[in-house]
């Protein structure tokens, strides 16, 4: 991830229905105890996320018929949710239609503007050639 599951698996390139994405990731002992924004991004189409069994946030076509497919998902994760250590994201896809997957980006949870960077296990410490930060910014 990101990226949709018709390009990343040649035989879902016709499949709508639903798929479970699950890791797990390192909270800092600092951030503990606070709640945290949790970050996707777009996801095509509906999406269920929890954090550590607790729901956190979800898009549907019924929640948000005008913009469900590409809508950025950034939810609130509660204090309670979180442990110092090593806590697990879960996020259920529905793909109605088209392509289906998470298109936005890869979870991310700001550490704070103080911090000036994303917590460790959610991104990758070595840029790669084809994540490019201006790929849609370029005139």
């Amino acid at each position: 991830m990101p990226g949709v599951w018709d390009d990343q698996c040649p035989d879902l390139v016709d499949f709508d229905g639903t798929f479970l994405y699950r890791t797990t990731f390192e909270l800092p002992a600092e951030m503990a105890g606070r709640d945290v924004v949790l970050v996707l991004g777009a996801i095509d189409d509906e999406d269920w996320t929890s954090v550590n069994g607790v729901a956190v946030g979800s898009v549907t076509a019924q929640t948000n018929p005008d913009n469900y497919w590409m809508a950025e998902r950034r939810y609130r994760v509660p204090a309670a949710a979180l442990k110092a250590g090593a806590n697990v994201l879960a996020v259920k896809v529905n793909d109605l239609r088209q392509a289906g997957g998470i298109k936005g980006t890869r979870p991310t949870i700001p550490a704070g503007a103080a911090a000036g960077r994303w917590m460790r296990g959610l991104y990758l410490d070595t840029p790669e050639e084809w994540d490019d930060p201006y790929r849609f910014f370029r005139w």
